[in-house]
């Protein structure tokens, strides 16, 4: 048999261990038992789709919730930024009025520190009327102002002049007593007495100034300026006698009011 072919092949044989102990096939189910499981599996399905609705619907609740509480929270967000503003827009108004307030106090104080020192100086006038041409002169303010002004360019250009300017004012004129009250800056008072000093005429009618009192207040200016107006005046009235009219003493004594109502 040697020559036989490869497809002649001998019939499997069994195998002895399978036919000792044959391969044990499932059981068959009752219907009864079948039904029982496929019930079971079907309720725990639906338990666990029930269940998982549920979470479902709490998880939307809580996000509903969450957004409710976030739209609170923005809420009350906002409403504590905008009192933040209005309580910082108060405090700013506030700071501004408390600014301006001292900026007001830093600048009166400042004006008071800083306010300019003047000279108040008394002088009486001297006019010799016998050696002038043309009427006698009437004492104003303007006419002292002038000739003042003239001397001190003459004498110390215009550079002295413009440097005097800023203070120098006539107060106070009397033309019966031929007093006068003149103003003067600190700095400058020195030169516009040499200057005052100079002046020999008002018009046409020769003149000279004397210095009587030299005072750093108004107060101090005033006080003796009255005792030096009322002095004159006593002589003037002796030297007048019956001639003096109730015109010039009403005069006089509103020349005295006017000094006491000076101010610097």
């Amino acid at each position: 048999m040697c020559g036989s072919s490869p497809s002649s092949a001998l019939p499997e044989q069994p195998s002895p261990l399978t036919a000792i102990c044959p391969a044990p096939s499932a059981p068959a189910l009752p219907p009864v038992a079948a039904k029982a499981i496929d019930a079971l599996f079907r309720s725990r399905l639906h338990r666990r789709i029930l269940v998982g609705l549920e979470i479902e619907e709490d998880i939307s609740g809580l996000k509903a919730d969450n957004k409710g509480e976030r739209r609170r929270l923005r809420l009350g967000r906002a409403a504590a930024a905008a009192a933040g503003t209005r309580a910082t827009a108060a405090a700013a108004g506030s700071d501004a009025r408390s600014l301006q307030a001292g900026t007001l106090q830093n600048q009166r104080q400042l004006v008071t520190m800083v306010h300019f020192k003047n000279r108040y100086m008394v002088m009486e006038v001297f006019i010799d009327a016998a050696r002038g041409e043309g009427d006698p002169v009437i004492l104003t303010q303007s006419n002292i102002i002038k000739v003042i002004r003239d001397s001190i360019k003459l004498n110390f250009g215009e550079c002295g002049l413009a440097a005097a300017l800023g203070s120098l004012q006539v107060k106070y004129v009397n033309p019966v007593t031929k007093l006068c009250i003149i103003r003067v800056s600190r700095e400058d008072h020195q030169k516009v007495w040499a200057a005052i000093t100079m002046v020999r005429s008002i018009g046409k009618i020769p003149v000279s100034f004397n210095l009587l009192d030299v005072s750093g207040t108004i107060r101090a200016c005033k006080k003796a300026a009255l005792e030096c107006d009322e002095a004159k005046f006593e002589q003037y009235k002796l030297a007048a006698g019956d001639r003096i009219s109730h015109e010039i003493i009403q005069s006089a004594q509103s020349c005295f009011d006017r000094i006491r109502g000076l101010e610097s």
